[in-house]
């Protein structure tokens, strides 16, 4: 509408004084509107650098975060070998224990046996001996001199 003002050339003074402001004032408003849009554009651009630095970061931990769940991995394989291992240990331990009990009942049983053979022997020993030697007989059967013959010993 200001242009089609400007074409008209019997406008007074005043006139022309209004439409040069108004020209103004619109060349101001379309700079103020282009500054707040320039404004706008650098807070954008903030916005995103910010939010750039915040990815970078982001991504920095989650890489730092699965780096240590590799690690928790290995350390949890690690941790099960040993288990395994310390398993078939224990198994292994209870076995040699089951036989070192078996062995010693063994040889209990062994010395037992060698004690009762040994006491058989001693006690049959012993009850030969005893018929071995002839029996003084009951009565005056015997002179009554020390060793004067096998019945009076």
């Amino acid at each position: 509408m200001l242009k089609e003002a400007q074409s008209y050339d019997d406008l007074s003074a005043l006139e022309q004084e209004y439409i040069a402001l108004s020209l103004m004032a619109q060349h101001a408003e379309e700079e103020a509107k282009e500054a707040a849009r320039r404004r706008e554009i650098e807070v954008e651009r903030e916005r995103a650098r910010q939010a750039e630095q915040l990815a970078a970061k982001e991504r920095a931990l989650a890489e730092e975060r699965a780096r240590s769940a590799r690690r928790l991995g290995w350390a949890v394989i690690a941790l099960a070998f040993a288990l395994g291992f310390a398993l078939i240990a224990a198994f292994n331990a209870y076995v040699a224990r089951n036989e070192a009990v078996v062995a010693s009942n063994e040889a209990v049983l062994a010395r037992r046996t060698a004690e009762a053979a040994a006491t058989t022997i001693a006690s049959e020993a012993e009850y030969r001996a005893q018929r071995a030697r002839p029996r003084r007989p009951r009565g005056r059967l015997s002179c009554r001199r020390p060793a004067c013959c096998p019945i009076c010993a």
